[in-house]
C-alpha cells in the first residue's frame, strides 16, 4: 500500500497482491480472531462489554470507545496505548504481522470518566473539558514546550485557554486537533501547512490551541487527515484547510486557512470525516458526501474527475448517497463509509480491501455505492 503526498488519500492502483482471502473465518467467542494475515469478511463480536460510543480510526491507531460508566476502552492496533498495567491486559496483547495488537478492549489510564475519546492518539476529553493525548508532538499538538521529536504512550495534558465540549483529531497521524469551545467556537492547534487550523495563515506548526477565524459558532466538528468542517447553528456546513481533492465543497480545489460555506445550503444534524472526504446527514435520513472518491466512499456511483485539472475522481460539492436510504447514524474510514439506517440495518460503500464491507471474496476493490453488511 502507498499513500501518495498527503491529501488525495491512497493511490488508486497501491500494490494489495499480498491480501489473503480469509477461509478462516472466526468463532462466536468474542475477540476469536482469524490469525495473520486472514482477514474478518464480516462481522466479528469483540468482547460483551456495552459501549455507548466508539471512535473509528486509521489502520495506524486503535478502535476507541466509551461504556455506560464513561470509562474509555481500546483494542486493535496498540502502538501508542495507554493502557492499565494489570494482569487482565498483559494476557490479551498479541503480536499481529509487524506490531503488537489487543483482540479485546483494555481500559485506558484516563484518570477518571471521560467525555469523549477520539483516534488516532488516542485523545481524551475529559468531563471538565481538558484534552488529555498520547502519541506524537512532532507539530507541537501536545506542547510548544516540548522537543518536536518527543511522544507520549501515556495521557498528556494539553495546556489550553479554554475549555471544551467536544474534539476533533486530523484522521491519520493526529497532526493537528480541534476543539469546540462552549460557545461554539472553534480552536485548533499542531499543523497547519495547508490551513488546517483555519487562523488565518499556513504557518507550519500552530503550538497552542487558537480560536478559528470565523464569525460563525458551531455545535459539531469533524476532521479528516488535512481538512475541518464544522455545523453552524442552522447545521450549514463551513470548511477549512487541504480542498485540493474538494474537502471543502466549496465547488472549487485548493486550500483555505480560514472556514468557507460548503454549497448546497443543505442543513445537516451530524456530520462525520474519513480520512480525505465527509458525509453530512440530514434530519430527514438523506446522506450526502463530498470530497475523494477514488475507491467510491462517497456513494454515489459516479465516475470520472471533479476538475479538467484533477487526474482522480472527487466531488467539489455535496453528492447524495445513492440508493434512496435513510439512515440515523454514519461514520467514515481511510477509503469507506458507512451507515446505520432507520430500520437498524448497516450498509457500507468505498473501499473493499480487507474484507472492510463485510463482501465475502472481494468482489471488486471499490464498491461506489451502499452494500447491506450481514454477521
Amino acid at each position: 500500500m502507498r499513500v501518495d503526498d498527503g491529501y488525495r488519500g491512497i493511490d488508486a492502483n497501491h500494490d494489495a497482491s499480498w491480501l489473503r482471502d480469509s477461509v478462516c473465518l472466526a468463532n462466536t467467542v468474542p475477540g476469536d480472531l482469524p490469525g495473520w494475515p486472514c482477514n474478518a469478511l464480516r462481522p466479528v463480536r469483540m468482547s460483551t462489554r456495552t459501549f455507548t460510543s466508539l471512535s473509528l480510526s486509521s489502520e495506524l491507531a486503535p478502535l476507541c470507545g466509551l461504556d455506560a460508566a464513561n470509562d474509555a476502552y481500546c483494542w486493535d492496533q496498540g502502538r501508542y496505548l495507554a493502557l492499565t498495567p494489570d494482569s487482565t491486559t498483559v494476557g490479551s496483547v498479541a503480536w499481529c504481522g509487524n506490531t503488537y495488537c489487543l483482540f479485546s478492549p483494555q481500559k485506558v489510564r484516563a484518570g477518571g470518566p471521560a467525555r469523549q475519546i477520539v483516534t488516532p492518539g488516542p485523545c481524551i476529553l475529559t468531563m471538565a473539558g481538558a484534552v488529555r493525548c498520547a502519541g506524537s508532538n512532532y507539530y507541537n499538538q501536545l506542547s510548544p514546550t516540548l522537543n518536536l521529536g518527543f511522544s507520549s504512550d501515556t495521557l498528556f495534558t494539553i495546556a489550553s485557554p479554554v475549555t471544551f465540549t467536544a474534539l476533533a483529531v486530523a484522521t491519520l497521524f493526529q497532526d493537528f486537533l480541534c476543539g469546540l469551545a462552549g460557545n461554539g467556537k472553534a480552536w485548533c492547534w499542531g499543523g497547519n501547512d495547508a490551513g488546517q487550523a483555519g487562523v488565518g495563515n499556513y504557518n507550519a506548526r500552530i503550538t497552542a490551541p487558537t480560536a478559528v477565524l470565523t464569525a460563525q459558532t458551531f455545535t459539531a466538528l469533524a476532521a479528516t487527515n488535512r481538512a475541518v468542517c464544522g455545523l453552524n447553528t442552522a447545521g450549514l456546513a463551513w470548511c477549512w484547510g487541504d480542498g485540493r481533492a474538494g474537502e471543502l465543497g466549496w465547488n472549487g480545489l485548493g486550500t483555505s486557512n480560514v472556514p468557507v460555506a460548503v454549497s448546497g445550503g443543505h442543513a445537516f444534524a451530524s456530520l462525520v470525516a474519513g480520512t480525505t472526504h465527509f458525509c453530512g446527514l440530514e434530519a430527514g435520513g438523506a446522506a450526502w458526501c463530498w470530497g475523494y472518491d477514488q475507491q467510491g466512499q462517497l456513494g454515489a456511483n459516479q465516475s470520472g474527475t471533479c476538475a479538467s485539472t484533477a487526474a482522480f475522481s472527487c466531488s467539489m460539492v455535496p453528492i447524495r448517497v445513492t440508493g434512496g436510504l435513510t439512515f440515523r447514524q454514519l461514520a467514515a474510514g481511510l477509503g469507506q463509509t458507512c451507515g446505520v439506517t432507520t430500520t437498524n440495518q448497516v450498509y457500507c460503500w468505498g473501499m473493499s480491501d480487507w474484507g472492510r464491507l463485510g463482501q465475502q471474496g472481494f468482489p471488486t476493490r471499490a464498491i461506489g455505492h451502499p452494500v447491506q453488511i450481514t454477521p
